[in-house]
């Protein structure tokens, strides 16, 4: 991860099991768990479609345009979406290959360097010690609540924009 210039590299594996995010730090070993509030709404809502084209459609839903700007990460090729003020290089497949947002100020960008498809590594890879974890509460929300949040950052960063001063 990059914020204001500043390279930090983060090494983390992601074990998602049904609506539960366990998030392992490869340096500490540290785990933290957390329920996505969304996940049974997503469910029902994309039951029968394609996921990458649902993908699509909700970042539509949230105010997102896809661009005609393409770029290539971790061997990948990818096209960029703006969304909220950013831009993310999403796969043919639906993979988040690069982010780069701004937050009060401060530039933060995220690249994968390795991905892996069909080989996701030995089993011991998702083995996650759910008792040690740190359970982060993620707020309730609903489909609508994401939607009405994506619309509110917009209309934030559009009010910024039109109070920053022209040089």
């Amino acid at each position: 991860m990059q914020i204001m210039g500043m390279a930090q590299p983060v090494r983390q594996r992601q074990v998602i099991e049904g609506p539960m995010i366990y998030t392992v730090d490869l340096t500490t070993n540290a785990v933290t768990a957390m329920e996505n509030p969304i996940y049974s709404a997503l469910i029902t809502e994309m039951r029968g479609q394609d996921p990458v084209a649902f993908g699509k459609a909700m970042m539509r839903r949230m105010g997102g345009t896809e661009t005609d700007e393409t770029g290539r990460f971790a061997g990948h090729d990818c096209t960029y979406w703006t969304l909220l003020g950013g831009r993310t290089c999403v796969s043919d497949w639906g993979g988040v290959l690069h982010t780069e947002t701004g937050v009060a100020g401060f530039q933060i960008v995220q690249t994968a360097t390795e991905v892996r498809l069909g080989d996701g590594g030995p089993d011991s890879a998702f083995v996650v010690d759910k008792a040690a974890a740190r359970r982060v509460e993620a707020p309730e929300m609903d489909m609508q609540d994401v939607e009405q949040a994506a619309r509110a950052g917009e209309e934030a960063l559009e009010n910024l924009g039109r109070m920053a001063p022209s040089n």
